[in-house]
């Protein structure tokens, strides 16, 4: 549907704790039996450079024109959606990130605990094919 690494908004996401908001995403493909992998982003920056997830791997994104402030790769909020329902959010995509800036995201939710064992395995056949779509 969009290509790794891409940017992505969803204007009304129904994440696991509530009311449904505009999120933003980056877009990590799909598995083989249709779940698109999505991460979160967050725009709490202070979470992670100061507050109760300073010790969690992040990545943050600054300077990058598709966001409109910056933003962290929200770890803690990776999600495997299946296929109708992610077509029914209706994304639409901002912008691609740059390759070696995808790589690094997949290296920290790879090494992340809060990421379940099969979508890591997503994320390494990702890195581990002879030519990425990415």
């Amino acid at each position: 549907m969009f290509p790794v690494g891409s940017v992505i908004v969803i204007d009304r996401f129904h994440g696991r704790h509530g009311r449904p908001k505009r999120r933003w995403f980056i877009y990590f493909g799909t598995t083989e039996d249709n779940y698109h992998i999505i991460c979160t982003t967050t725009s709490r920056t202070g979470y992670y450079a100061f507050g109760t997830r300073k010790t969690i791997p992040h990545i943050v994104f600054s300077n990058i024109p598709c966001f409109e402030v910056d933003s962290v790769l929200d770890v803690m909020g990776v999600y495997a959606i299946e296929d109708k329902r992610f077509i029914n959010y209706s994304p639409y995509k901002r912008c691609e990130l740059p390759k070696d800036l995808i790589r690094n995201c997949i290296h920290i939710l790879t090494e992340s605990d809060y990421v379940e064992a099969w979508i890591k395995n997503h994320l390494r056949s990702l890195l581990d094919s002879p030519f990425p779509s990415f």
